[in-house]
């Protein structure tokens, strides 16, 4: 007797396109939906800018704030962009609002970097040839070296979710991609943060030159410094050991 049914063999695949594409709509239609509710309400840039940070000073701000930061990867929303805004509005005052700003944004980028590992590791998981080739060869080698090698990306300060992006693309160990990210955020949060501790977001919407304490500016610079050093002795000892 003959078996009718099809081939199942592309079901899975189509399965996936179909779930990407849905996934895409409803991220565009989240998009437009904003961009219609700023038309319909006539809403400049920096109105809708205001009418965030107003939410974000409210006693849910940090929750509010937390979950802004933990799913900015959907909207391609700048990390760095975010921390400093978290140190304006949470961090000025005294050493204990610092402390909960970084707080508050350690727990969104790591929520972050979840999302956005996830996105690589959905969507992006055709990109890599099926043949070998340079781009191969370095995401196997990161595969092998995960924890260092996001640690040193996230130390040279490059774009905070291309190097998730990118990690769940290459589909890097989970726990060593989370204890790097965790590491390596740390000196963008002394340097963003106490940024933007040292910025007045009212004067700076209303038109006004922002005033810096030159102290904070300092301490940024200095991590900021540290870190790439720190980066360069890890790149160049990780050249060392493989080259054993």
């Amino acid at each position: 007797m003959i078996d009718a049914s099809p081939p199942a063999a592309g079901k899975p695949m189509l399965h996936r396109r179909k779930l990407k594409a849905l996934g895409i709509g409803l991220w565009l239609l989240l998009i437009g939906a904003y961009l219609a509710y700023l038309w319909v309400n006539q809403l400049s840039a920096a109105q809708a800018l205001d009418q965030i940070v107003t939410l974000l000073e409210t006693p849910w701000g940090p929750i509010l704030y937390i979950l802004i930061y933990t799913f900015s990867p959907l909207i391609f929303f700048s990390a760095a962009a975010l921390a400093v805004t978290g140190g304006c509005i949470f961090g000025a005052g005294s050493l204990t609002n610092l402390a909960l700003a970084m707080l508050y944004t350690t727990i969104g980028s790591l929520g972050a970097a979840q999302v956005a590992y996830w996105m690589g590791c959905y969507f992006g998981a055709d990109l890599l040839p099926a043949h070998e080739n340079m781009a191969t060869r370095y995401a196997e080698r990161m595969r092998r070296h995960s924890f260092m090698t996001v640690l040193i990306m996230h130390l040279l300060f490059l774009p905070y979710e291309l190097v998730n992006y990118l990690a769940g693309i290459v589909r890097v160990n989970r726990l060593s991609f989370l204890v790097a990210t965790f590491l390596g955020s740390l000196p963008g949060l002394f340097t963003f943060i106490p940024f933007g501790a040292s910025l007045d977001m009212k004067k700076m919407m209303a038109g006004e030159g922002p005033e810096v304490s030159w102290r904070l500016l300092l301490l940024s610079l200095g991590v900021l410094v540290v870190s790439l050093v720190v980066a360069r002795t890890l790149r160049k000892r990780e050249a060392t050991l493989h080259n054993l």
